[in-house]
């Protein structure tokens, strides 16, 4: 850089050459006055802060303040012996909390105290105490605050920066900055988007959102501490994040904010399917739970506005969408049937959600509307006189909601209906027995009254008791006579005679208790028993347990006619327990073989084998399992059989070289804009010496015009350097840089595929395939990718991350998902077998094969639930008309 002091060579004159001399010895400066200051001052004013912008400034009247760093006091002696500083643009001063006057200048900050100050006592002064004294002059040219008229005084909390010319954005920029709040940044930016300090103020606002935002975060995993998690700062902690990444590039601060929210909402998602659960589970026990569903879509609400693409998010959101879909789905569907007048469908629907009728005004509302429809149909059908409608409908009401009300009423009713059918009951009864007395039946002219009811019997008392001895003569003679015409059983015909003289001779001796009666029952109960122990040996003799359960039903009848020695008869239910527990209900011999030519496969089918028999075992299915080498005395009713026939996995990989960049450094970049005025400022210095040298050789010429005309332009050039001059130290030399290059990483993306297919039949003990192939296929394929020689600083986001299953890994994943289908597949299959059962039983009683078809429908109905359905009643019937089996149920009515 060209200097601003020139040295001239030596001319005859020896005034002149004094003088050149003299000129070549001052500063260039010495041309020109001082410079004209321009500062913005940023003040506090309450708890604001406002700026002022002053043109022409001067500090207690001079542009220059003393250094007074390393001196602790200052008296009059050591003042003016304290270096000096000339102010100018690119300074700062700044009065500091404890009243320091602080200097930057590009460097450290420096203590100084004000120029031009009259120190009138020897005794010393604090820096502090001096800054005290600092008195500023100058025009205010611009103002925050309109009500400032006067220069704000030097305070604690003052800054003043010096600028070549004052600058308005600048002025905003320092007011941000003093202020250090989002407020302060967010006013600037909203007036300078994209001003030379916004970049800078992005940065500051992104570090205030941060910390904003861990305090919140902070506060809220404080919070369920006092009770009450409080969800609103968690929330605020993301509106910070956002706000903070909004304003600047991710960085360390963002990304450990991120970190922690992203950890608190993957806590409160698995909080929130916790509450699912706990909802779910109140469902299907009709519990209640309700609330647990308002906390599940409450926390869902939160978390889908923290991480709205996390997969946790979107299974909490989806399940939440789903239960509370359903429920409403309930609700309408009640309405609809209500609607419709079908009432019993519309507690069908409303039945699953009525436990929430305490916690979920809704339920509770439809099932007063129900519970009203009920009452007030009850009451129609009283008004009707059909009191059995009456007592439906309040036991329907009853069923709904049990109130004090309802109670009243249905009790009512029931005795008007109990009135009612007993009136008739006993109306019917009286008549059959006087007309059978008339005919000379007295058996059934005493057992028509005597199967009345309990309380039907008072009001026939005496009439029974004017027939009992009739009664008593009449039936033991019938007794012997169907003795003596069934003897020997040869069949139902015989054994139901038997049976009903069995039953008259017990009715004779509950009324009369007659030693000859008893005997004579314990004569025919022991033929009875013999009989129905020959027919059991005959049936439990067959092959495999095929006559195991008509075996064991005639067992149960020799055990319930025998009076006196039970050993043989329970001797014989000893040895066919084993193969009617297996034959009575349903029972299934599992295997699975290999069919693959992987040996693991062959551990895979054994695998197959043990837990499909245990899912078996451990569901509601009554079944009993049988493994393949389980020993068993008979063979169960049916066989699954299943294979492997794939059971593989394969894999490749892509491998993918890729380029990102890494921050290597850091260095100093110099400011192309400061070289530039750098080489103007050197430009400026040239002609500032061409015009000094001319100015010299005019006063040599001595022509007071020229002279004239040389010191005018040399002035100028002055002029020139000294602009110049300041607008190179407003500029940095150089810029502060993050060194960026660029590397190569590797992507590497592992293709696994697995493919596990099986399949099963379910054949009968003949071998006969009753469930066709049910073929099972789970394939699945993935990719996988992991990044490798990604360098730690990766400046782009890239992390070295993602870890590939192994082979084996992934292919007992599929494995798993293959198992859990072939139980549910399983437990499908065997659900359906009842009503397979039930149509193998029909047929066979179709082809005359009644003891096949008497096993397979006793199998049915210990496999169904006791209800009263037709296909119940079809197998009832036919074990009664073909076998006398009571025990299997009443006889249908016709």
């Amino acid at each position: 850089m060209a200097s601003s002091r020139y040295f001239v060579g030596w001319v005859p004159f020896c005034r002149t050459s004094v003088a050149v001399v003299l000129l070549g010895l001052l500063p260039g400066s010495a041309f020109a006055k001082t410079p004209e200051l321009s500062a913005i001052e940023v003040y506090p004013t309450g708890d604001a802060h406002g700026y002022v912008q002053i043109s022409g400034f001067t500090l207690n009247a001079k542009n220059e303040v003393h250094i007074c760093t390393g001196v602790p006091s200052i008296s009059k002696n050591n003042y003016g012996k304290l270096p000096k500083i000339l102010l100018g643009p690119g300074m700062s001063l700044e009065r500091a909390k404890d009243g320091m006057l602080l200097l930057t200048r590009g460097g450290a900050p420096e203590c100084v105290v004000p120029a031009n100050l009259k120190l009138e006592k020897d005794e010393g002064a604090t820096p502090s105490e001096l800054a005290d004294k600092t008195e500023l002059q100058g025009q205010i040219a611009a103002k925050s605050i309109s009500s400032t008229d006067t220069i704000p005084r030097v305070v604690p909390g003052v800054k003043i920066v010096f600028v070549a010319t004052l600058d308005t954005e600048l002025a905003e920029y320092l007011l941000a900055q003093s202020s250090a709040n989002i407020a302060g940044w967010k006013a600037y930016l909203g007036r300078y988007p994209g001003g030379p300090h916004s970049g800078e103020a992005k940065a500051a606002l992104s570090v205030l959102n941060v910390r904003d935002g861990q305090a919140d975060l902070a506060a809220y995993q404080a919070s369920p501490k006092g009770g009450q998690p409080n969800y609103g700062k968690l929330q605020a902690a993301k509106v910070a994040l956002d706000a903070a990444m909004a304003s600047a590039p991710s960085n360390e601060g963002t990304e450990a904010l991120a970190k922690g929210i992203n950890g608190e909402t993957k806590d409160l998602n698995s909080k929130g399917m916790g509450e699912i659960a706990l909802y779910r589970d109140g469902l299907a026990k009709q519990a209640g739970g309700y609330p647990h569903l308002v906390a599940a879509e409450k926390i869902s609400q939160f978390t889908l506005g923290l991480d709205p693409k996390s997969p946790e998010t979107a299974s909490l959101s989806q399940a939440c969408v789903q239960e509370r879909t359903n429920l409403d789905h309930h609700l309408v569907d009640f309405v609809n049937k209500l609607s419709a007048h079908r009432p019993d469908e519309a507690y069908e629907a409303i039945k699953p959600i009525s436990g929430f009728a305490t916690e979920y005004p809704k339920v509770q509302d439809s099932l007063q509307a129900l519970y009203s429809y009920h009452v007030d149909q009850g009451k129609k059908d009283a008004g009707k006189s059909d009191f059995q409608g009456e007592v439906d409908e309040f036991q329907k009401a009853a069923a709904v909601e049990s109130t004090p009300e309802i109670v009243e009423l249905l009790r009512n009713a029931q005795q008007q209906l109990q009135e009612t059918t007993d009136k008739a009951a006993i109306t019917s009864a009286s008549t059959m027995s006087a007309s059978a007395e008339d005919d000379k039946d007295f058996v059934k002219a005493y057992e028509v009254l005597a199967d009345l009811t309990p309380s039907q019997q008072k009001a026939v008392a005496e009439r029974l008791d004017s027939l009992k001895d009739r009664y008593v003569q009449a039936a033991s003679a019938r007794a012997k006579d169907l003795e003596r015409i069934n003897t020997p059983i040869k069949g139902v015909a015989n054994e139901q005679g038997m049976q009903r003289a069995y039953d008259l001779l017990s009715r004779c001796h509950a009324l009369t208790n007659d030693p000859g009666i008893e005997d004579r029952i314990a004569i025919l109960g022991g033929r009875l028993s013999e009989y129905y122990l020959a027919q059991a040996k005959h049936y439990l003799d067959r092959p495999d347990g095929t006559g195991a359960n008509v075996g064991w039903a005639y067992l149960r009848e020799a055990l319930d006619y025998n009076r006196t020695d039970a050993g043989t008869i329970r001797d014989a239910m000893t040895l066919a327990a084993p193969a009617h527990q297996l034959r009575s209900n349903l029972s299934l011999r599992v295997t699975f073989r290999d069919g693959t030519s992987r040996r693991s496969a062959i551990d895979f089918a054994d695998q197959l084998t043990d837990s499909l028999a245990a899912g078996l075992e451990s569901s509601a299915l009554n079944i009993k399992v049988v493994r393949p080498k389980e020993e068993t005395k008979v063979q169960p009713n049916f066989f699954l059989v299943g294979d492997v026939q794939q059971n593989n996995v394969s894999s490749s990989v892509d491998q993918t070289a890729k380029t990102s960049k890494y921050r290597s450094g850091e260095q100093d970049q110099l400011n192309e804009e400061w070289n530039l005025v750098d080489r103007e400022y050197e430009s400026a210095n040239n002609a500032l010496h061409t015009a000094q040298l001319a100015l010299q050789g005019a006063e040599a010429g001595g022509k007071k015009n020229v002279i004239a005309d040389a010191r005018r332009r040399t002035e100028e050039a002055q002029k020139k350097v000294d602009a110049v001059r300041i607008k190179l130290d407003a500029l940095p030399k150089y810029h502060h840089i993050v060194v960026q290059l660029p590397y190569t990483y590797i992507e590497k993306t592992h293709h696994l595929t697995a493919t596990v297919e099986l399949g099963f039949v379910i054949q009968d003990t003949s071998g006969t395939v009753i469930i066709p192939r049910v073929p099972i296929l789970e394939n699945q394929e993935k990719p996988y990718t992991i990044l490798e020689n990604v360098n730690k600083e990766d400046v782009t986001g890239l992390r070295a991350e993602g870890d590939a299953p192994s082979d084996t890994k992934f292919l007992e994943t599929v494995e798993i998902a293959a198992r859990d289908r072939l139980l549910t597949q399983a437990k499908d299959k065997v659900t359906s077998l009842p009503p397979l059962i039930l149509q193998t039983a029909d047929r066979k009683a179709s082809e005359a094969d009644n003891d096949g078809a008497a096993e397979l429908y006793m199998l049915y109905l210990n496999s169904t639930a006791s209800q009263a359905t037709p296909e119940r009643k079809r197998a009832e019937k036919f074990l009664l008309d073909n076998y006398n089996f009571r025990a299997y149920g009443e006889p249908p009515k016709s």
